[in-house]
């Protein structure tokens, strides 16, 4: 089949089929998963809580990443999620979310830094305010999260 296969098509050859998930594999993992309102980052946290873990789902849409995690703690196999609105530009909230979570779902085994923006506009076209805005999320914020949540995960695999 090919690698361009349509999301929600079956394929279980890549895995996406649904007798390919796993039940189980990420049983006992809490999972850390940025941009979870939309997009890959929703499918994301949903698969994850389908194989087991329980999930933190992050974006800066509060009503997205709450839908999400309530589409994962209704489902018939016992997904267990919540939302937290996390700007991850932001040092401060991204450390007091990360407590938050080991807090509320236990010391933290994986981080999914899914959360990202891009622009449609011509590099000679583009602000400089809208290109630091781009690498504040898609990168800063990458480096923030995997700063604040790698001593967890030491902790959590000793």
């Amino acid at each position: 089949m090919s690698p361009t296969t349509r999301v929600g098509e079956a394929d279980p050859l890549r895995g996406t089929a649904v007798e390919a998930f796993t039940p189980g594999r990420y049983a006992g993992r809490v999972a850390v998963v940025t941009g979870a309102g939309s997009g890959i980052g929703r499918a994301t946290a949903r698969r994850l809580a389908a194989e087991g873990a329980a999930v933190a789902c992050l974006d800066l849409a509060e009503d997205a990443v709450d839908l999400v995690a309530g589409e994962i703690n209704a489902a018939a196999d016992g997904g267990r999620a919540i939302a937290l609105r996390c700007d991850v530009t932001d040092e401060k909230v991204v450390g007091a979310v990360v407590a938050r979570v080991t807090q509320e779902l236990g010391g933290i085994t994986n981080l999914c830094n899914i959360a990202g923006i891009g622009g449609f506009s011509h590099t000679t076209e583009e602000t400089l305010s809208g290109w630091e805005k781009i690498l504040a999320v898609n990168l800063t914020g990458t480096f923030l999260m995997c700063r604040a949540v790698l001593p967890e995960i030491g902790r959590a695999s000793c």
